[in-house]
C-alpha cells in the first residue's frame, strides 16, 4: 500500500500545534510525519520533544538552515512513497491524505498531485480567497511544463519523481525559501 511522508521544517511554535493536531486527525493512516527543528524558538522546540514518544512521528532537531536545507534533511531521512512538504502553519483536511492517495493511485503516472487550498485565520474560520497562482491542467512544450507558477499547496511528490530532481532548492535572494516553486 502506499503511504506519505508528511514534512515540516520548523521555526516557530505560534501555529505547530494546530499543524500536528491536523495530522493526528488524517481519516487515512498511511503516514508518517517528520518534523525538523531548524534552530526555532523555545515554544517550538517544547512541542517537539513532547511529541518525539509519539509512534508515527519522527522528530530531528538542526541549528538553522534554512527553508530548502531543511526539507532537504527531511527528506533524505523518510520513506514514504510519497512526500507532503507541510509548513509548521499550515493545516490539512482531516481527508487529505486519502484522497491524496485514492487519486494518486488512479493516477501511476503522475509525479506532483497538487489541491487547492484555503486560508483560515487567528479565529479558525475558513476564508475563500482567491488562487494565488491559476489552478488550471498543466501546460507542456515538448514533454516539460512551461507553466511554473500553475501549482499550489498542499502537494504531493512522488518520491521516484523527486529522486531524479536535485531536491529541494530555494532562490538564494530569498534565502533558500521559494523551493516549493522551484521543484515545480
Amino acid at each position: 500500500a502506499m503511504s506519505i511522508s508528511i514534512e515540516i521544517p520548523v521555526v516557530s511554535g505560534a501555529w505547530l500545534i494546530p499543524t500536528i493536531e491536523s495530522v493526528l486527525a488524517q481519516t487515512s493512516k498511511a503516514w508518517r510525519l517528520h518534523l525538523l527543528w531548524d534552530g526555532g524558538d523555545d515554544l517550538s522546540k517544547r512541542i517537539l520533544q513532547k511529541l518525539e514518544k509519539h509512534p508515527r512521528a519522527r522528530v530531528f532537531y538542526t541549528e538553522r538552515m534554512g527553508i530548502a536545507s531543511a526539507r532537504q534533511y527531511l527528506s533524505e531521512r523518510s520513506e514514504g512513497d510519497w512526500i507532503l512538504p507541510l509548513d509548521h502553519d499550515d493545516l490539512l483536511h482531516k481527508e487529505c491524505v486519502a484522497r491524496f492517495l485514492a487519486f494518486a493511485k488512479e493516477r501511476p503516472w503522475a509525479g506532483i498531485v497538487r489541491a487547492r487550498r484555503a486560508f483560515v485565520d487567528d479565529q479558525g474560520v475558513v476564508h475563500q480567497a482567491p488562487d494565488w497562482f491559476p489552478f488550471e491542467r498543466r501546460h507542456y512544450h515538448r514533454g516539460m511544463t512551461r507553466d511554473l507558477f500553475n501549482h499550489a499547496q498542499p502537494m504531493i511528490i512522488r518520491r521516484s519523481a523527486f529522486a531524479q530532481t536535485p531536491g529541494w532548492d530555494g532562490f538564494p535572494e530569498y534565502f533558500g525559501a521559494g523551493e516549493d516553486c522551484d521543484m515545480f
